[in-house]
């Protein structure tokens, strides 16, 4: 997401310009590509040399244990089925995290020693409006970006998620796991914070399929399985998948010669590379290392649900705001469902300075891309 935020600068070269490089084709990631274009140009590409488009996009993980034991299927319906006839929605899911609550033992309050509904990243409820539908910003006609979070869908979202996401007796985020535990053993913090759910402590936890690979997943007794982010409602026509803007990248460097020839070669490379991954690596790996991790039949067939549903947020992936110390789009989101009662003037406070941002950005690489082009 740096990379992004140094476009303006000049610091690489418009991939549409390529020679010997079909960004149509499957293995360039089509939609990743529509989603990261600034105007006609594309300066961040994802193709299928890396497997992050499918390590990184997000998605619900659920304990198999605790969903049998607190009998979510005979209340709910199977989970499975639910998604397949796109009725995994927001309600449902709220429900299924106040289902799965457990004293075990015998402290006042939830703990982690207990059982709880979900344990997710430190903002919470603000890390799925995307699955519900709502986007930061959204693609104008002119091929810019405009804000698009802000409205009546997003604080209907807010009332209705923060009773149960503010409640520790049903979520809890990294942090409050953290605090205080002993990680030792844990390749970091957050892997310790997953293990909660690995041993039983929680029905659902996000994340995201690079998590597989930890070894409190690999080890994990319990059977899980995974489901797409909920949908905001049955009228959401897809479900969504963000990929993480952490995820890897391609570029390439404007300094790359071509007066002799090394762009041509460049490309010709990274074609190549990405036609016989797709062929020979992704297969084995979407096939073998994911739906090989303990999967079973309906999982691998969510699996093909959130592969197909892909979505790469603009604002993050670029960078926006570029200075640090500036809120983003996201922290506005934030900051809305930490404090809903002010939400109108925190994005009023925040809107035109965000927008101008976007505004500048688009017109500084449009200027480059036609000195480029």
């Amino acid at each position: 997401y740096k990379m992004g935020a140094s476009i303006p600068d000049n610091y690489f070269a418009d991939m549409s310009l390529l020679p010997n490089v079909d960004l149509t084709k499957s293995y360039w990631s089509p939609t990743a590509i529509e989603d990261l274009k600034v105007g006609d140009s594309v300066y961040l590409a994802l193709n299928d040399i890396s497997m992050n488009k499918l390590e990184w996009a997000g998605f619900l993980f659920f304990n198999k244990s605790v969903y049998d034991t607190f009998q979510i299927e005979a209340t709910f319906g199977n989970i499975y089925q639910l998604v397949r006839e796109g009725k995994w929605t927001l309600d449902v899911f709220l429900n299924m995290i106040k289902a799965a609550q457990r004293d075990m033992d015998g402290q006042a309050g939830i703990s982690k020693n207990d059982v709880f509904g979900l344990i997710s990243g430190d903002d919470l409820a603000a890390d799925f409006v995307t699955g519900l539908g709502i986007t930061l910003t959204k693609k104008t006609d002119d091929g810019f970006h405009e804000l698009s979070f802000y409205g009546e869908k997003l604080l209907k979202i807010v009332d209705t998620m923060n009773p149960v996401f503010t409640n520790p007796d049903y979520v809890k985020n990294y942090t409050q796991l953290i605090n205080g535990a002993d990680t030792t053993g844990y390749d970091d913090q957050w892997q310790y914070a997953r293990s909660i759910f690995t041993t039983d402590h929680a029905l659902f936890a996000s994340g995201s399929a690079n998590a597989t690979s930890e070894a409190a997943f690999r080890n994990m007794e319990s059977a899980y399985g995974i489901v797409p982010m909920p949908k905001y409602d049955e009228n959401q026509a897809n479900y969504v998948a963000e990929i993480s803007h952490l995820a890897s990248v391609f570029a390439i460097p404007a300094t790359t010669r071509t007066d002799i020839g090394s762009m041509e070669r460049t490309s010709h490379i990274l074609e190549y590379m990405a036609f016989k991954s797709n062929e020979i690596l992704l297969p084995v790996y979407y096939d073998e290392v994911l739906k090989g991790q303990r999967l079973d039949g309906d999982d691998a067939a969510m699996l093909d649900i959130i592969a197909n549903a892909t979505h790469y947020e603009f604002a993050k992936m670029y960078k926006m705001p570029k200075n640090e110390r500036d809120l983003t789009a996201q922290d506005v989101v934030t900051r809305i469902f930490k404090t809903p009662q002010s939400a109108a003037s925190t994005y009023n406070s925040n809107k035109s300075k965000l927008q101008k941002e976007l505004n500048e950005y688009f017109t500084k690489v449009l200027r480059l891309a036609s000195q480029q082009g």
